[in-house]
C-alpha cells in the first residue's frame, strides 16, 4: 500500500534511516542464510583504523605498471596527433 501523504513518506523515510540493521550477504551464496543481518553501531563516531604502510615511500609493482601503461598511451596519443598535422 503506498503513503498518501508527504507526512506518511516523511515517516517511511526516518523509519528507513533509524533501521539499525542492514541485509548483507557474507562470503559465497552457500556460505550465509538468507536474510542474515550484520549489526552496524550507529554511535560509533571514530572513524575506521587505517593499517601502516607495509613499505613507506614504496609504490607497489601494480601501481608504478599502471602509471606506465597510463604513460605510454600519453605518448602514444602525441605521437598519432603529430602524424595526423604533418601527414
Amino acid at each position: 500500500m503506498l503513503p498518501q501523504s508527504k507526512t506518511q513518506i516523511f515517516k517511511e523515510e526516518i523509519k528507513l534511516a533509524n533501521k539499525p540493521q542492514i541485509d548483507i550477504p557474507l562470503g559465497e551464496p552457500d556460505q550465509h542464510k538468507p536474510g542474515s543481518k550484520i549489526d552496524i553501531s550507529l554511535d560509533d563516531d571514530q572513524p575506521p583504523k587505517l593499517q601502516p604502510d607495509p613499505a613507506p615511500g614504496q609504490i607497489l609493482q601494480t601501481e608504478m605498471e599502471i602509471v606506465n601503461r597510463h604513460h605510454e598511451e600519453v605518448r602514444e596519443q602525441h605521437r598519432r596527433a603529430r602524424v595526423q598535422q604533418e601527414g
